[in-house]
């Protein structure tokens, strides 16, 4: 896939990702958690850093009602939740 057929495929999943956790606690996710983990491992590094641009850039403007960023991994991978 392209990268915009990838970011595409990435907005469109969020409607499956639940606004609140089992315990009652916003839901918090991030890229990788919106692919099946063999799908996201076989994108190169610098496509999944690219699509990390990519997916911030639109959660701060045409997404901002949708998701927002909500602080980062140990590992420094961001992380967003619902609206």
């Amino acid at each position: 896939m392209s990268l915009q057929e990838n970011l595409s495929y990435m907005i469109n999943e969020i409607k499956n990702v639940p606004y609140m956790d089992h315990k009652g606690r916003k839901y918090r996710f991030t890229l990788s958690d919106l692919y099946r983990g063999y799908i996201w491992k076989n994108i190169e590094l610098k496509e999944r850093i690219t699509l990390g641009t990519m997916f911030y850039d639109w959660a701060q403007n045409e997404g901002k009602e949708i998701v927002v960023p909500d602080g980062k991994t140990a590992q420094g991978q961001q992380i967003y939740r619902r609206v």
